[in-house]
């Protein structure tokens, strides 16, 4: 079984244990529209509580700094540039078709 904190704060409800990974919704435990996420690979996988360090290919790596802002990629820059041509680009095609 796979106890759930019901929205009260009570004791946990024992779930039966799924046989097969994805999002589940569970009736009387959780609030309307919540919904528990089964990974039925590995019980570390699953475990979502953060880490002073990680093990990766059988190297331990500490935890970086929470503050640290990540790299934002450039292709949404680039995805907004396309489109400002592209509507140019239509625009002046209509403007021919009027003359």
């Amino acid at each position: 079984t796979i106890p759930v904190r019901s929205d009260g704060g009570g004791e946990p409800t024992p779930l039966p244990a799924f046989s097969r990974v994805g999002l589940y919704a569970v009736r009387d435990a959780l609030p309307p529209g919540n919904q528990i996420a089964v990974s039925g690979l590995s019980e570390v996988e699953s475990d979502t509580r953060p880490r002073r360090s990680l093990q990766v290919n059988a190297v331990r790596v500490a935890a970086g700094a929470a503050d640290r802002a990540a790299p934002r990629g450039l292709w949404p820059w680039l995805v907004g540039l396309a489109l400002v041509l592209l509507i140019a680009e239509w625009l002046l095609y209509c403007r021919r078709l009027r003359e």
